[in-house]
């Protein structure tokens, strides 16, 4: 049956729906879930606007690149996709192996910071680099 699927879909997307799987069922994940997501804030219209606006000037240094649907369709991936796929799964899974609460991190290649914000968020202490 696996083979069957990764001619049709690919090994990629498989292992990657596996994984998923893997993750959603394994026990702790729903405790872990529901802990993190007390911890979320909520980030205004206006917020949003203002990181775009930072995205754009100290990020996206070619501006022709944004005046594209690739260029749109990336920085709102950066903006809202990343944000929410990591305090959905990521967040959580690591959670549920150690309490992010106090523990310290090196993130390094934080980029726009997709990752940095549900770690702050989950009370990480957090030296980044780039």
């Amino acid at each position: 049956m696996k083979n069957l699927l990764f001619k049709v879909f690919g090994m990629h997307r498989v292992k990657k729906w596996y994984l998923t799987i893997n993750l959603l069922t394994s026990p702790g994940y729903g405790k872990a879930f529901r802990e993190t997501k007390k911890r979320f804030h909520t980030i205004s219209e206006t917020k949003i606007e203002e990181l775009r606006n930072s995205l754009q000037k100290n990020y996206f240094v070619d501006t022709d690149y944004l005046a594209t649907d690739i260029g749109r369709k990336d920085i709102e991936e950066r903006l809202v996709n990343r944000l929410t796929g990591f305090r959905n799964k990521t967040i959580p899974w690591l959670n549920s192996l150690v309490p992010l609460s106090g523990v310290r991190i090196l993130e390094i290649g934080c980029g726009t910071g997709s990752m940095t914000v549900p770690l702050a968020e989950q009370g990480a202490n957090l030296i980044r680099a780039w």
